[in-house]
């Protein structure tokens, strides 16, 4: 029944972490979420509410699916940033 959890909170961790590193991708983000808050006039979001949000989506995307590659590079060169391709590609969002 807890299966994954620490697969889930590793990946959020990971995903806050490479936030802090990007402060423009950051503020981006921050701001697709304030402007969702704003726009439903409430600080409860549902499921609805995150997948409208494209950025929220594109960030847990290549998060999620940049999982097995990032474990594959960091096992090849220690290196335990996201990818330079991945920046780039949420870059362009």
């Amino acid at each position: 029944m807890l299966a994954g959890h620490e697969t889930t909170a590793n990946t959020i961790s990971w995903t806050l972490f490479e936030l802090t590193r990007y402060p423009h991708l950051q503020d981006k983000l921050r701001a697709e979420i304030e402007e969702k808050i704003l726009e439903k006039g409430s600080d409860t979001l549902t499921e609805h509410d995150y997948e409208s949000m494209p950025y929220l989506t594109a960030i847990m995307k290549v998060r999620l699916h940049g999982n097995l590659l990032w474990l594959v590079l960091n096992a090849f060169t220690g290196d335990s940033s996201l990818p330079s391709k991945c920046i780039s590609s949420l870059q362009r969002s």
